[in-house]
């Protein structure tokens, strides 16, 4: 039983990004692959399965998909599955602060998104650990 605690232990937490466009699944990787297991999805139908099969620890997620502002149903859709997850909401295009479905998400982070605040905040979330 001690072998099971300490393989948990060590198991690397879960990113899953949510992007229509394959380069930004791959920055985001390569940033935090050292920190997470990160797994990605390039729609809402995959987005929703891998988000049910996977039980990520943090969502990365676009709002606009294919020119259509489709994240901000698949925003919605994650937070009536987990009301805990950590959701950072990220997108090329301008957004209003008093936007009431940004209230849905964790934070925002602006494309193209600056690695290190991003680290910060899941540090002070709590998801990370400083060290």
């Amino acid at each position: 039983m001690t072998e099971d605690k300490n393989s948990s232990a060590l198991e690397k937490k879960r990113l899953l990004v949510v992007d229509d466009e394959p380069r930004v699944i791959e920055a985001t990787q390569l940033a935090f692959e050292n920190d997470f297991e990160v797994i990605s999805a390039a729609n809402e139908k995959e987005a929703l399965t891998l988000f049910d099969s996977k039980h990520p620890d943090v969502v990365f997620l676009d709002i606009e998909f294919y020119g259509l502002p489709k994240g901000w149903d698949i925003l919605r859709q994650i937070r009536e599955r987990n009301s805990r997850v950590v959701i950072l909401v990220t997108t090329g295009l301008p957004v209003n602060d008093s936007d009431v479905r940004l209230k849905q998400a964790d934070g925002f982070f602006p494309k193209p998104f600056n690695r290190d605040q991003v680290w910060k905040f899941l540090v002070a979330k709590g998801v990370l650990t400083d060290g």
